[in-house]
Formats: C-alpha cells, sequence, structure tokens
C-alpha cells in the first residue's frame, strides 16, 4: 500500500470481517486562498473622462492624482507675468471593489494670460488649472499667474490643505515676474529685471522612476521679449510668465496638464 496517509471508511458486506468491507479515501486539502502578487499601473494621462474597473481580487490601490497647472501671466511694455501656480498633488491609498468601475477625469492646464503692442494695451493673467480627479478624490488646478501690473510684488504661495498653489504676481514696469507656487514651497519674488522661481514640487516613484509633480512656473524676465514657456505635460507644472520690451506685448505659457496613475497588485 501506498505511504499516503489514507482515512478508513467500512461499509457493510458479506465476505468482510464482521460483515463489512474496508475501503480508503483520500483525506480532504483546504483550498489555498489566491494572493495577488503581480505589480500593475494603470495610467490616464489624456485630458478628459475615462474610466477604469478594479480586477477580481483588488481591494486597494496605490494612487497620485495631479490637477493641471496654471497659466503663466501676460506681458506689456517692459513688464513680466507671473508665473502660474502649480496643480494640486494628491497621494495615498483608496479601497475598491472588485469589479466596480471608477471614473477618472484628467485636466488641461489653464492657457497663458495675452499681452499686446502699445497701440492696443491689453494684459490678462494666465487661466487657473483644471481639476484633476480619480472617484472622490479630486485635486484642484494650480492659479494663474498675474499679468505684469497686477498684484506686484507677491510671489505664488504653496498649497494649503486641499487648496492649490497660486500665481505669483506680475513685475511691474522693467522688473521681472514673481514665480508661480509650488505643493511644497511658494514661488520666489523677482530679483530686479531677472523673474522669480517657481516653487518645488512634490517627487513620487509610483509610475515606477522618480518624477517631480506640481512646480511652480518661473516669473518673466523684463526685457526677454518671449513668450512664457509651458509647463511640462502631464505634470500638472505651472507655466513660466512671458517678458516684453519696450511697446511690444507676449502670451504667458500654457499649464501642464494633469495625471492620474493606479499601483496595485493583481
Amino acid at each position: 500500500m501506498s505511504s499516503q496517509n489514507w482515512r478508513v471508511k467500512s461499509i457493510k458486506s458479506s465476505t468482510c470481517k464482521n460483515n463489512t468491507t474496508c475501503i480508503f479515501v483520500p483525506p480532504q486539502v483546504a483550498e489555498t486562498p489566491y494572493v495577488p502578487s503581480t505589480l500593475t499601473r494603470s495610467t490616464f494621462t489624456t485630458v478628459g473622462t475615462s474610466t477604469w474597473t478594479a480586477p477580481a481580487y483588488v481591494t486597494s490601490v496605490e494612487y497620485l492624482v495631479v490637477g493641471g497647472g496654471g497659466g503663466g501671466g501676460g506681458s506689456f511694455d517692459t513688464g513680466s507675468g507671473g508665473g502660474g501656480g502649480a496643480g494640486l498633488v494628491l497621494t495615498g491609498t483608496k479601497t475598491v471593489v472588485p469589479g466596480q468601475i471608477y471614473t477618472i477625469v484628467v485636466g488641461a492646464g489653464g492657457s497663458g494670460g495675452n499681452g499686446t503692442s502699445r497701440s492696443s494695451v491689453t494684459q490678462t493673467n494666465g487661466n487657473k488649472g483644471n481639476s484633476t480627479s480619480f472617484d472622490t478624490i479630486f485635486a484642484d488646478g494650480g492659479g494663474g499667474g498675474y499679468s505684469s501690473r497686477v498684484n506686484t510684488g507677491v510671489s505664488g504661495t504653496t498649497s494649503n490643505g486641499l487648496i492649490p498653489p497660486q500665481g505669483g504676481g506680475g513685475g511691474g514696469a522693467a522688473s521681472g515676474g514673481d514665480g508661480g507656487g509650488g505643493n511644497t514651497t511658494s514661488g520666489t519674488q523677482n530679483s530686479g529685471a531677472a523673474g522669480g522661481s517657481g516653487g518645488n514640487g512634490i517627487s513620487s516613484n509610483i509610475s515606477g522612476s522618480s518624477v517631480s509633480y506640481g512646480n511652480g512656473g518661473n516669473g518673466g524676465s523684463s526685457g526677454a521679449n518671449s513668450n512664457g514657456s509651458a509647463g511640462t505635460t502631464t505634470t500638472g507644472n505651472g507655466g513660466n510668465g512671458s517678458g516684453s520690451i519696450s511697446s511690444s506685448g507676449h502670451i504667458g505659457g500654457q499649464g501642464g496638464s494633469g495625471i492620474v496613475i493606479l499601483k496595485y497588485y493583481v
């Protein structure tokens, strides 16, 4: 007989001792529960609405949700626009239900403010970024940078709870714009004609490599005579403010779009 640990079951028979026949039944083995072990990431970068369905056995996800960055301020006649504030960055862990569908919205960055020549004086602030969300988690967009003659001498503030970073003030005549706020530090004020720096963001490796999200835009420099550069897409960075020489005007940079990343095991 095999060395397996058999159980014995008796049934009645006319040919067995004590009128029974002995048969052997293998022992029952408890079923091993499934444990998710394959690292998986779902990344959403396209601006607009989409959905994600929680896979079987997945009950918790790590998330990164970043709002769109604010646009940089427009400039006119030796003035400089302020940098856009960064989109709010939210991280954490969320409980989910396997098979349930969750709505995801990726916010666009705010457009930059306008600036025109002396013959038609128009300068506008950068626009606020749009919010990004994963189910009930909402990361608001960053504030727009101010145009060259608005809110001068005020650097963009950093985030405060669920309040996103704010845009930097304009530089005024012959001065650089102030930096927009980031998620960990405020922007800096201008240094004469040079624009201030945007505040710092938050570094995360949820994507598999270290990336900085939610940095404020830099203030424009007086005399640079150029449009502000855009914030990097899918980072929520603020757009840079523009700079202008005498009798000219330029447009602030567009804020960077937001992103949602989900990390879990299947």
